[in-house]
């Protein structure tokens, strides 16, 4: 091959390296694979009457279904309180230090595809006010209506209880995060499984899964770059 043509072909393949956009970094990533429940510096509460789920939330694998991916999901159900009562179970993100306007949250969850009682799950954000006030002690409040400091409600699934209103097959929401202060805020993230109504003799509550949560960062990553004399 002539040398100036290879010279310009290598050219060209420099150019089109550096053209490519900074990538995004993964600021959270949780798939449920270790059998640790909670995982490692996740929280969980149980503010409703307890039932026989004294945590509320507990590791799924195989049952009721399969797992979105891998071989574990994070599961919560009727048992997290007692007879027809609120629940509120609690399961709180590890601290995050680099929230911002713009961070990408997702996740999967499903309920029973024979399910005859309606489910419900939020999940809502806490920005600190002081070093990770939002894994403090009350930070969720303590009754079962309670959300502490988790004021901001980042999706809201099925919040009418319409029984077939929350997906019986693994479905991916999908959210961005705003009106965050102006750079980088420390806080937590929190999944809610809210039933009014709910327990064993209640009319509603059944059991849901999550899985494959990712919250991905805006903040630039610097690619590694190179030349060729």
């Amino acid at each position: 091959m002539n040398r100036a043509v290879r010279r310009t072909l290598i050219s060209a393949a420099v150019l089109t390296a550096c053209v490519i956009g900074p990538a995004a970094a993964q600021q959270l990533t949780e798939d449920f694979e270790l059998a640790t429940f909670p995982p490692a510096n996740w929280i969980v509460r149980n503010q409703s009457t307890w039932g026989s789920l004294s945590n509320c939330w507990y590791r799924l694998t195989t049952e009721p279904w399969p797992p979105h991916g891998g071989a574990g999901h994070a599961g919560a159900n009727f048992e997290c309180t007692t007879d027809s009562s609120t629940i509120s179970g609690w399961l709180l993100s590890p601290h995050l230090s680099s929230l911002q306007n713009g961070n990408a949250l997702t996740f999967w969850t499903r309920t029973s595809a024979a399910s005859t009682f309606p489910d419900r799950l939020q999940a809502r954000l806490c920005v600190d006010t002081a070093p990770d006030s939002c894994g403090a002690a009350g930070s969720t409040g303590t009754t079962s209506k309670d959300v502490g400091s988790y004021t901001t409600v980042l999706v809201d699934v099925n919040p009418t209880l319409t029984l077939g209103g929350y997906p019986n097959v693994f479905t991916q929401f999908s959210i961005t995060l705003a009106g965050l202060p102006a750079g980088l805020s420390g806080g937590r993230i929190a999944f809610r499984y809210f039933v009014t109504g709910g327990g064993p003799g209640g009319a509603n509550s059944d059991v849901i899964s999550i899985d494959d949560i990712v919250l991905t960062d805006t903040s630039p990553v610097e690619l590694l770059s190179f030349s060729i004399d």
